[in-house]
């Protein structure tokens, strides 16, 4: 049997290895996990790129369509007021075609009045 003092020293020679082999193992553990955190950290940065891009790409979009409808607005605008013209141009024909007859009939009916005299 070795010496106790023997003894403890290679006892405390193993605490030491196995201390070591530990320490190295969660160098290891924190080298894989810092990996992956920086990973991570890529990963969101280039999620919150492709967000922001799209972001960017949306009110774009909403710029376009709002031009669309604000021009749309102004062509219908335009067409509702010819077509207003139009029709105050039909109705003044209407009621002139209406005051002519009315003149004609009086007179026809005039007319007629005079003959059967």
């Amino acid at each position: 049997m070795p010496a106790p003092e023997e003894y403890r020293f290679t006892k405390i020679d193993d605490a030491i290895q196995r201390l070591a082999q530990v320490a190295n193992d969660l160098s290891k553990i924190l080298a894989v996990h810092e990996q992956r955190i920086i990973q991570q950290e890529k990963t969101a940065d280039n999620i919150t790129d492709l967000v922001e891009k799209r972001r960017e790409e949306l009110e774009e979009k909403i710029k376009t369509i709002y031009e669309t409808i604000k021009k749309e607005d102004t062509l219908i605008f335009s067409e509702t007021k010819k077509l207003g013209e139009k029709i105050s141009s039909i109705e003044k024909m209407i009621w002139i075609a209406t005051g002519a007859g009315s003149v004609v009939g009086y007179l026809i009916s005039v007319g007629i009045n005079y003959l059967k005299r």
